[in-house]
């Protein structure tokens, strides 16, 4: 059938890794098995694209049960002992999103430095789907308060270069030390969607927060400030990042003569403000770069796939080698908070099952993001396989040769495929959606769809 069906006889659901408790600062061996084969001219390319290096790490813990992440961020917090750093696409108006802010709030209290991260838009629409818009208000100004920074990513400034413009990057750097990042948002809305993070610790966790400066370098941090106030409020914020890349630069160098080996981790991030060009952002051209690069099977998820037009071609070319391609996106019947990603992603779905990709849609929202090449190499993070990843959103995506991740993502991949793919019945009816239905829905994708 597909390549991931192939698999199953050697990684069956039951062999998947359980997800390790949730720790703050985990020591256990990175991996059991060997790490996979380096290609070293393809990860020499990556790097070149990434503008970064690749790094190491002492541990690395994937998380996949949704309801164990709220716990894991709030004790990541609460261990902080210098400096927190989230940014994230969205925080729910509700009691899971109101306890991480508070969590924020009670470790600047402490006098640790905080910096919070929130895409504009996604924002404004969780004053529409949330419970608690009030609370959350009120805690974000208590946090600032206090003498945190809450910076709106995608304001006045960057709506100016490029309308919708914001960030997806999902990430909890705590101290420089470790890690948590992925694909997951904040809300208890969230707890029952099937995500992919890794908590880190060691090298990777400075490498990214120090490629991540830049972005949340730019964000509004004088969104609810007076006129006068601005200028302080913005100088206080740009020291906070200043020493927010110091404090990544000094653990980066110390975390590099301590020399950890084992597997390699290659963070990329893609902005569209300062990388766009015609060949996608960095993020876009690494994945270009991977995918031809790709011999046997490539398996991807995304909560919804409308490729931009430079993987589109290289998913082409990958076929015309003859690589088995499947796609696992969230199909008519799981898309529960909004049918618009659904409907306008269908003629790309008939077009991937026209030139002989598998496409496996699913009953119930799958919300990783994982790249799985050849079996031997793993792409994470908050990248979807669509255009606005591209175009409009700051995004991450991790690569790996780490065996552990590979297989707990392998094994996410085959759960989805096989517990909770739609039936043919379903996504045929949904596709079926008429010419006043389709233009109905892009109403509502114009008046606040979410792309989450």
């Amino acid at each position: 059938m597909v390549a991931i069906k192939a698999r199953e006889q050697r990684f069956s659901i039951e062999g998947v890794p359980p997800v390790a408790e949730a720790a703050p600062a985990p020591a256990s061996p990175i991996t059991e098995r060997p790490a996979a084969p380096i290609d070293r001219e393809l990860w020499a390319s990556l790097a070149t694209i990434a503008k970064s290096t690749p790094a190491t790490a002492t541990s690395a813990i994937p998380v996949r049960d949704s309801r164990m992440a709220p716990k894991l961020r709030l004790d990541l917090i609460a261990s902080a002992q210098t400096a927190i750093v989230a940014s994230t696409y969205g925080i729910t108006p509700d009691d899971g999103g109101i306890a991480f802010v508070d969590a924020l709030i009670a470790a600047r209290r402490n006098g640790r430095t905080v910096v919070l991260t929130i895409d504009s838009m996604a924002n404004a629409f969780g004053s529409v789907v949330g419970t608690r818009v009030k609370d959350l208000a009120y805690r974000l100004r208590e946090l600032r308060f206090y003498g945190g920074h809450v910076v709106f990513y995608g304001g006045a400034r960057e709506q100016a270069h490029t309308l919708g413009a914001g960030t997806h990057l999902k990430m909890l750097a705590i101290d420089g030390e470790r890690l948590l990042i992925g694909g997951r948002n904040i809300g208890t809305n969230f707890e029952d969607w099937p995500d992919y993070d890794v908590l880190f610790a060691g090298e990777i966790a400075p490498r990214v927060l120090l490629d991540a400066v830049p972005f949340l370098g730019r964000g509004d941090a004088v969104w609810d400030r007076a006129l006068l106030d601005r200028v302080r409020c913005q100088r206080e914020y740009d020291a906070a990042i200043a020493d927010l890349r110091k404090l990544a630069a000094i653990k980066l160098s110390r975390a590099r003569r301590e020399g950890a080996g084992g597997p390699r981790y290659l963070p990329v991030i893609g902005d569209p403000l300062t990388q766009h060009e015609r060949a996608g952002t960095a993020t876009t051209r690494a994945l270009v770069k991977t995918i031809d690069s790709t011999k046997r099977s490539l398996v991807m998820s995304s909560n919804y796939a409308r490729p931009f037009p430079a993987i589109r071609d290289a998913l082409l070319r990958a076929r015309a080698r003859d690589v088995d391609v499947t796609v696992i996106t969230t199909g008519a019947t799981g898309a529960t908070v909004s049918p618009v990603p659904y409907v306008d992603s269908i003629d790309d779905y008939r077009w991937m099952r026209a030139h002989g990709i598998t496409v496996i849609e699913t009953n119930h929202i799958e919300h990783g993001k994982l790249y799985l090449f050849d079996d031997n190499l793993l792409a994470f993070g908050s990248y979807n396989v669509e255009a606005h990843s591209d175009e409009r959103l700051v995004e991450s995506l991790i690569f790996t040769n780490d065996r552990k991740l590979i297989d707990a993502a392998e094994g996410a991949l085959l759960d989805t495929a096989t517990n909770r793919q739609e039936s043919r019945d379903e996504h045929d009816k949904a596709a079926g959606y008429g010419f006043f239905e389709r233009v109905w829905l892009e109403v509502q994708a114009l008046l606040g769809g979410p792309f989450i």
